[in-house]
C-alpha cells in the first residue's frame, strides 16, 4: 500500500510512472494532488483500495467493469460526472467535493456503502443494480435527485 502526496510541485503532475509500473503488486493507493486519469488506474490491475484527494482529471469513468477495487474514496476534488461501473466495489465515499453533474454506479452488486459527505452535492445520483446496498449517508435531497433501480427520490 502506497500513500503519495505532491506537496512541493506546482500544479498537479501526472501520477509517476514508477507507481504505474507496480501494476501487479500494488494493493492500496492513496494519492494527494496528482492528476489521475482512468488509464492510470486501469494499469493497476490488483488494486483493492483507492483514495484520490485533490486529484483533477478524474473523471468521467472512475473504475472499469473488471476492476478489483473494493473501496473508492474521492476527496477535495472538482468533478463533472463520475461513472463507476464495477461489480466488486463495496464502498464509495465522496467528501468535500464539488460535483457539477451526476454520480452513476452501474452493476455494483457488492456495493454496501455510499456516503456523500457535505458539501458533496451532485445534481443526480443514479444507482443501477445494487442489491447489497446497506448504508446511504448524507444525501442532500433538496439539491440532489436520487434514482435507485428506476425509483426517483427527491424533495
Amino acid at each position: 500500500e502506497v500513500t503519495l502526496a505532491n506537496l512541493t510541485m506546482e500544479g498537479h503532475p501526472e501520477l509517476p510512472q514508477g507507481i504505474r509500473d507496480c501494476a501487479t503488486s500494488l494493493k492500496g493507493l492513496h494519492v494527494f494532488f496528482f492528476t489521475m486519469e482512468a488509464d492510470h488506474i486501469d494499469s493497476l490491475v490488483n488494486l483493492r483500495v483507492l483514495g484520490l484527494y485533490g486529484c483533477p482529471g478524474m473523471i468521467l469513468r472512475a473504475l472499469r467493469p473488471e476492476s478489483e477495487i473494493r473501496v473508492l474514496t474521492i476527496d477535495f476534488s472538482r468533478l463533472v460526472d463520475v461513472l463507476v461501473q464495477t461489480t466488486r466495489l463495496r464502498s464509495l465515499e465522496m467528501h468535500n467535493n464539488v460535483v457539477q453533474g451526476t454520480v452513476v454506479v452501474h452493476d455494483a452488486i457488492q456495493l454496501r456503502k455510499l456516503h456523500l459527505l457535505p458539501p458533496t452535492r451532485p445534481s443526480k445520483i443514479f444507482i443501477g443494480e445494487a442489491p447489497s446496498l446497506r448504508s446511504i449517508g448524507y444525501l442532500d435531497l433538496f439539491n440532489t435527485v436520487f434514482v435507485i433501480k428506476g425509483i426517483v427520490i427527491q424533495v
